[in-house]
């Protein structure tokens, strides 16, 4: 079970509460991190779905092991803001630069937001 198949924008909460209920682990098309990581090795983990088959990055979510223990949220105000960053850093940081990618957001329980990037497998691989 992933999420890969529900349009993007189609996501809820319900279908991230699922991956945990069902333990889904990280696989070569779903990564979870509780927090935005380092730039590096946030471009690393976008560069690896790019030059594979594509993939969500999903960012709020606490792991242990590859398997989801707690849609926590980014400890962010302002997901847009967030959003802007990562595109920024994604702009800058990739090449040849890339198209398709997109984003959504959903609040967690807590009410803090949980963000998916969504990529696709590039055309003009391989991407560094």
């Amino acid at each position: 079970m992933s999420i890969g198949h529900i349009p993007l924008k189609s996501i809820t909460l319900k279908d991230l509460e699922a991956l945990k209920t069902n333990k889904v682990p990280e696989d070569k098309v779903i990564e979870y991190k509780s927090q935005a990581q380092e730039k590096n090795k946030f471009l690393a983990g976008i560069v690896s779905f790019l030059n594979t088959d594509g993939g969500d990055l999903i960012l709020g979510v606490k792991e242990e092991g590859g398997i989801p223990i707690e849609l926590c949220g980014l400890s962010i105000t302002n997901a847009d803001d967030e959003i802007n960053r990562l595109e920024q850093i994604i702009r800058n940081g990739v090449e040849p630069k890339i198209a398709g990618h997109e984003f959504h957001t959903i609040n967690s329980s807590n009410g803090k937001p949980i963000l998916i990037l969504r990529l696709p497998s590039s055309w003009t691989k391989p991407h560094v």
